[in-house]
C-alpha cells in the first residue's frame, strides 16, 4: 500500500541524505498544532512516508508555528542535524488558544547517528538560539571563518540576530567551495559532494534554496567527528561530468577550507 498524504499548511523545507545512507528526507515545517513532516524515501521510486514520529521530531515539533527549517551539521559530528525557527502570525493568539504564543523558541534536533533526533533544549544550547522571537527566515554560513556553521534568524518586529556557532567539541570538519564553467552554471548550483571519512559516507546537494524565504551559503561543509583523514571526495557536476578524487590530494587536507573548479 502506498503511503498516503497528509493535508498540512507547509512553510519551510529542505532535503538531505540524513542518515548518510541512499534514504533521502524531505523535512518541511508546518502550522501550529501540526507536526514538521519529514518525508523519507521508500527504496526505488517516488514513494514517500512521513517519519517524523518514528524519527523524533514529530510530537515535540507539534505546538510550534514553523517558518524557517534546514539541516545542518552545528556540531561537525559527520550526521546533519535540523534548526526550525518559529513564530505565530497572531500577536493576541494566547487569547484564543492558551497553549501558543506570539513569540516562539527556536526547535534544535540533535542526529543521533542516523536512528532519529533528539531534541536539544535550552539547557544544553545556552545562549540566544532558543530565545523567543517572531521567527521567520533562516540561513546557515561560517560567518567567522572558523569551519562550523553559524546562523541568522529574521523575525517580525527585530532586527535580524546573528548567531555565533563556538565549538567546544573539538570536532574536524572540512568545507568544499565548487566553481563551475564560466559560461555553465559558475555557481555548480545543483551538484552532489560525497566525502568517505572514517568509514562513513556523506553527500551535500550545492544548493542555496532551502528554509524559508532566505538563502543559506554554497560552499558545502563537513563535519569529520574526529577523523583526521578523508579517504576520497566525489563531485558530480550539474553538467553531469564525475569527479573523484582520492588520497593523496591537497584537496582532502581537513580542517580547510578548498576552492574546487571544473576540472574543463
Amino acid at each position: 500500500m502506498m503511503p498516503t498524504a497528509t493535508r498540512v499548511g507547509p512553510w519551510g523545507i529542505d532535503v538531505a541524505h540524513f542518515r548518510n545512507n541512499d534514504d533521502v528526507g524531505v523535512v518541511i515545517g508546518n502550522f501550529a498544532n501540526e507536526m514538521t513532516s519529514l518525508y523519507v524515501s521508500q527504496g526505488k521510486g517516488m514513494i514517500y512516508a512521513d517519519e517524523s514520529i518514528a524519527q523524533g521530531i514529530g510530537p515535540t515539533s507539534r505546538i510550534s508555528l514553523k517558518f524557517g527549517i534546514f539541516f545542518w551539521d552545528y556540531d561537525l559530528d559527520g550526521w546533519q542535524d535540523i534548526l526550525c525557527v518559529n513564530g505565530h502570525l497572531d500577536e493576541d493568539i494566547v487569547k484564543v488558544q492558551k497553549s501558543q504564543s506570539y513569540r516562539q523558541s527556536a526547535l534544535l534536533y540533535w542526529n543521533n547517528g542516523g536512528d532519529g533526533y533528539v531534541m536539544v533544549d535550552a539547557e544544553r544550547s545556552p545562549g540566544d538560539l532558543m530565545k523567543p522571537i517572531v521567527g521567520r527566515g533562516s540561513a546557515y554560513g561560517d560567518f567567522d571563518g572558523d569551519g562550523d556553521l553559524d546562523v541568522v534568524m529574521t523575525q517580525i518586529g527585530g532586527r535580524p540576530l546573528v548567531l555565533r556557532n563556538d565549538q567546544v567539541t573539538g570536532n574536524h570538519w572540512v568545507r568544499y567551495r565548487l566553481e563551475g564553467k564560466p559560461d555553465y552554471n559558475r555557481d555548480a548550483n545543483g551538484a552532489m559532494v560525497e566525502l568517505r571519512s572514517g568509514g562513513m559516507s556523506q553527500r551535500r546537494f550545492v544548493s542555496p534554496t532551502r528554509s524559508y524565504l532566505s538563502q543559506s551559503e554554497m560552499v558545502i561543509t563537513f563535519g569529520l567527528g574526529a577523523s583526521t583523514q578523508i579517504d576520497s571526495l566525489v563531485i558530480r557536476w550539474p553538467d553531469g561530468l564525475e569527479q573523484r578524487i582520492e588520497s593523496p590530494s591537497e584537496w582532502l587536507i581537513v580542517d580547510r577550507e578548498h576552492h574546487v573548479m571544473h576540472p574543463k
